[in-house]
């Protein structure tokens, strides 16, 4: 027996190479839940306590790499980088850098979006297994080494 599927979730770069195929975009999760904080990069507060100097040099290596990313200048490199990682033909990585970069916001590189976090907070109370409620954003992030990295207050 043959499953039917009607619809389903993708995240990059399945979306892209999904419309590269026929397939139709419905939405996008921006569209349907507002502000979401994707991909993170996450350590437990009582590690942070004691590998702030660590945690600094990491975000600052990120928030540089994803800069490089950001300029124009370096968009066919980052292409070519990003299709040899992700495993997609270059047309798809071509297509989908841009998205990755207009996924950002308007708000400093690297920077953790509070309201994205409440976003997934709140749809983690509502779908996830045990039920309970979450609504403290402080409770889950900690911008401690973010400050450090980028001078920021």
């Amino acid at each position: 027996m043959r499953a039917i599927v009607s619809a389903t979730l993708l995240n990059a770069p399945a979306d892209l190479q999904a419309d590269a195929k026929g397939m139709h975009q419905l939405s996008n999760i921006m569209a349907a839940t507002g502000p979401y904080q994707g991909v993170v990069a996450v350590v437990r507060k009582p590690w942070l306590d004691q590998n702030l100097p660590l945690a600094t040099s990491f975000v600052r290596a990120m928030v540089a790499s994803l800069k490089w990313m950001y300029d124009p200048a370096n968009t066919a490199e980052a292409a070519a980088m990003l299709s040899d990682a992700a495993k997609v033909p270059l047309p798809v990585a071509t297509t989908l850098l841009p998205v990755i970069i207009a996924a950002r916001g308007a708000g400093p590189v690297g920077m953790v979006d509070p309201a994205a976090i409440k976003t997934v907070l709140a749809l983690r109370s509502r779908f996830g297994l045990p039920q309970k409620t979450l609504t403290d954003v402080t409770r889950y992030y900690d911008n401690r080494a973010y400050r450090a990295a980028t001078g920021t207050s």
